[in-house]
């Protein structure tokens, strides 16, 4: 019966405690001394963290916040931070108090005993006549151990933060690097900056002052021009209105910067100091490697920059070119023409070379040119800007275009009478006049006739026989046209007729029989109508073959005028 009214005594105890327990006030509110919260305003807040219990010196008693603070107070107002001590053992705890030592700091609280799972709070006033910074402590004493709470006040005043090591990178020899960084004020006061530094080293801030407002921020600009490779490394003194003077560390790098223009590896690598296409025909299209190297520790973006078209090349007619009116496009072009080089990294350009020939206005006043007459030389220069660093590259481009130049000795075939099964051939040279270039041809084959051989490569200077052979399989009389097609680029037309009155014997292969041609003379070659549009898909398909295109001399670019 004894432990059962002691049970019910603590029960009532407790309970009259919580129950007439006044209301908690919002913490670090001003109030006045009736106990109730004073009106509010932004000069007079302060608000205390809310922290969560947490491991202390007393096991049986868990504190929330374990830090009393009181920022950005005024003076002659009164702020109050409450304190939640909560029993979590399970007896009964008296709680001693070691009220701050300092007058600012009061304790209000009622000696009570704390049953096991309920709670007790108790506040902690501030105020003060002087702006000042203010740190105390409230000491909590059980019979188990004790808890300690720091307390700390503080008056309104500028924060600034800003970093305090500012890297503003690698630049380039006579180039400038840049930099913002951002100074952010948190307190409650404007903040009043200068910066002190020495100007001579090529550094250079603005603004040099400044004042940031509460909860704002001022962008500052770091500019640094280098005139030689060196590592900058400079102390910016900050000074601060009514704080002490704080530093920012600079720090910058100055190398040497430089793009260059390599042959690839498939060419032997190696510095370029001219790209040389040698000699193609009209209608063919040349592809060359060209590699940029960076050799800086920073990107590089560069522009391929289009060379301008000759007034005229070496070789043509400026009057007739003058009277043809006909607007010219450079056969030739860079891909890319633009694009981004990381450090000491590299990239490829390719040139690709596809001459057209001009289109020439017919007349009687106007005399035929030989092919020679009709060559064109390029001599033009590509060049690479580089964006960051102003860097101009040059890249020289030497090329030449021209007709092919093949005589053939005859071009009409007439065959005369052959018997089916039977055949005969007519022999005649194709000749290539050409001094720079050789040119292979192709003869196709029609119903009834066919060369033999019906292709090759006649090089520069080089001539070959062939048979055309008239071999009928039905009587009857029969005229039909070859082409012999020079480097899929010129048609040449190759007229052949026959008659066969009479079946041979089929048993037997009758040997080849060479005749001449029926009709004496020979028929200036005539070009097969040779379309934009053929043009167009020959220099898509490059169904040519390369290898026997290359020049005798590939190094022999004519000089312009």
């Amino acid at each position: 019966s004894f432990f059962r009214v002691c049970f019910v005594l603590c029960y009532y105890t407790s309970f009259d405690f919580v129950v007439n327990m006044p209301s908690d006030p919002t913490p670090g509110m001003p109030r006045t001394s009736s106990g109730t919260p004073a009106p509010t305003s932004t000069a007079s807040k302060a608000a205390g963290i809310d922290k969560s219990a947490s491991v202390t010196a007393s096991p049986s008693l868990r504190v929330s916040p374990l830090q009393g603070d009181f920022s950005d107070v005024e003076t002659s107002v009164t702020y109050v931070v409450p304190f939640q001590i909560h029993n979590i053992s399970k007896k009964v705890k008296k709680v001693r108090f070691k009220a701050p030592q300092s007058a600012q700091f009061r304790l209000k609280y009622d000696n009570q005993t704390i049953s096991p799972g309920l709670t007790q709070t108790i506040e902690v006033e501030f105020s003060a006549a002087i702006e000042n910074e203010y740190f105390d402590e409230l000491t909590l004493i059980t019979d188990d151990g004790s808890v300690m709470i720091p307390l700390h006040a503080w008056f309104p005043a500028p924060n600034l933060h800003f970093d305090s090591y500012v890297s503003l990178g690698t630049t380039v020899v006579s180039h400038n690097i840049t930099k913002s960084i951002t100074i952010k004020n948190t307190g409650k006061r404007p903040g009043v900056f200068k910066f002190v530094y020495d100007h001579l080293t090529g550094l250079q801030i603005q603004p040099k002052k400044g004042t940031v407002d509460p909860s704002k921020t001022v962008d500052i600009k770091l500019n640094f021009f280098g005139t030689e490779p060196t590592v900058m490394s400079q102390s910016v003194d900050v000074e601060i209105e009514g704080q002490a003077t704080r530093k920012i560390q600079v720090h910058a790098k100055v190398v040497e910067s430089k793009v260059e223009l390599l042959h690839v590896e498939e060419e032997g690598g190696g510095p370029l100091s001219l790209l040389n296409f040698g000699c193609c025909y009209f209608g063919q299209v040349r592809s060359r490697k060209v590699k940029v190297v960076n050799q800086s520790p920073f990107v590089a973006s560069f522009n391929v920059n289009q060379p301008d078209v000759p007034n005229a090349a070496a070789g043509a007619d400026t009057a007739s070119s003058q009277e043809d009116d006909v607007e010219e496009l450079l056969p030739l072009a860079c891909l890319p023409s633009e694009g981004r080089l990381p450090a000491y990294g590299t990239a490829v350009l390719e040139i690709t070379f596809a001459p057209v020939q001009r289109e020439r206005k017919r007349g009687f006043s106007r005399t035929a040119k030989r092919p020679s007459e009709l060559a064109e030389t390029y001599k033009v220069s590509f060049l690479v800007d580089i964006l960051e660093t102003e860097q101009q590259v040059e890249l020289p481009v030497a090329a030449k275009a021209c007709v092919p130049d093949v005589r053939f000795s005859e071009t009409l075939f007439r065959f005369g009478e052959c018997d089916v099964h039977n055949r005969v051939g007519i022999e005649f040279t194709i000749t290539n006049d050409c001094p720079d270039l050789a040119i292979p041809f192709k003869i196709n084959r029609v119903a009834h006739f066919h060369a033999e051989p019906d292709h090759d490569v006649l090089r520069s200077g080089g001539s070959r026989t062939v048979t055309l052979i008239f071999q009928p399989n039905q009587l009857g009389q029969f005229a039909n046209t070859l082409v012999c097609t020079l480097s899929d680029v010129k048609n040449i037309p190759l007229e052949v007729s026959g008659v066969s009155r009479r079946v041979g014997d089929k048993t037997t292969r009758a040997p080849l029989q060479l005749v001449e041609s029926r009709k004496a003379g020979v028929k200036p070659p005539a070009e097969v109508p040779f379309l934009a549009a053929e043009v167009s898909a020959i220099l898509t398909s490059g169904s040519y073959r390369a290898a026997d295109m290359q020049s005798s001399d590939p190094t022999a670019v004519a000089t312009p005028p």
